[in-house]
């Protein structure tokens, strides 16, 4: 509720207190990790769920990816691509996720820094439909969901991947959570009821059908600006999509919709108009002022 009420009012303001917040806060965590346990991530640790202090080594990527998306628009906001504070920011953010060895959270922040530093600003970048992005990644949550398409890759997820073709016995937690679906289809078995490691499945499980409706209302409402026409040649607009589209992928295999990092991401996407409209205007003054000058 304060992000919203901040992001309606001082959005530049908000930006840059959450930038020194997540930064404060990751950086002292990254600190006692690494103190207290040296600087190899250990599965003996992991399995402890004593590696970060913050939470467990999953629901850190709630903190991990809205401090990612704070750092780029605190980066875009003082007009530098690779200012000094945000690229701290982003080694710490990458060297919490290589310290608690969450493959899937390492994988998400890899893949939006190499758009940072990519394709953010190329030709490149205004070439990608990010709605097909979006539209591909719920198809292919849907399929390994309730179809287990996984199987048709079984010889190169097994075989040559050598990885388990049940996501390392997800695809069991996830027959617990429609089980308990079936058993509540309307109103589900509540909120915080089990960690179930699949957004979809966990919403359905939480929430049942009511909430699922719910839950797609919002995200509906929350990246409307995203997709809408007036907004779909804004840079800032193109790279919400692709964390949007990382974090779908995500879901997957993390309870990524239950997360609260998830609803700070989403608005910050549903208020960039504010960010970009505060940009213009620092460019005008730029402007009116080199007139003056002449």
């Amino acid at each position: 509720m304060l992000v919203e009420i901040y992001a309606n009012r001082k959005f530049r303001l908000l930006i840059e207190a959450l930038f020194f917040n997540y930064f404060v806060i990751l950086s002292v965590n990254l600190l006692l990790m690494y103190y207290l346990h040296g600087f190899k991530s250990e599965e003996s640790l992991i399995e402890e769920k004593a590696i970060s202090f913050i939470s467990s080594d999953n629901l850190t990527a709630s903190y991990l990816f809205p401090a990612l998306c704070v750092s780029f628009l605190y980066s875009v906001l003082h007009k530098n691509k690779y200012n000094y504070y945000s690229m701290i920011l982003y080694a710490v953010v990458l060297l919490t996720a290589i310290k608690i060895w969450s493959a899937t959270s390492l994988v998400g922040i890899v893949l939006i820094l190499a758009y940072i530093f990519i394709f953010y600003g190329t030709p490149i970048e205004k070439t990608i439909k990010y709605a097909y992005l979006i539209i591909f990644a719920v198809f292919l949550i849907i399929g390994l969901t309730f179809f287990n398409i996984q199987n048709y890759f079984y010889f190169l997820i097994v075989d040559i991947l050598e990885k388990d073709i049940t996501m390392t016995g997800r695809t069991n937690i996830w027959q617990i959570g429609i089980n308990g679906f079936n058993e509540s289809p309307i109103i589900g078995m509540g909120y915080g009821a089990m960690i179930i490691d699949n957004g979809l499945i966990q919403l359905l499980f939480s929430g049942g059908v009511l909430g699922l409706c719910i839950y797609v209302m919002m995200f509906l409402t929350g990246t409307k600006k995203i997709f809408s026409p007036e907004h779909n040649h804004n840079s800032l607009n193109r790279f919400f999509s692709f964390v949007l589209f990382t974090t779908l992928i995500m879901s997957i295999s993390e309870s990524w919709f239950y997360f609260f990092g998830f609803f700070v991401i989403l608005n910050l996407a549903n208020n960039l108009d504010k960010l970009s409209h505060y940009l213009l205007w620092l460019q005008r003054r730029k402007n009116e002022k080199k007139i003056r000058l002449y």
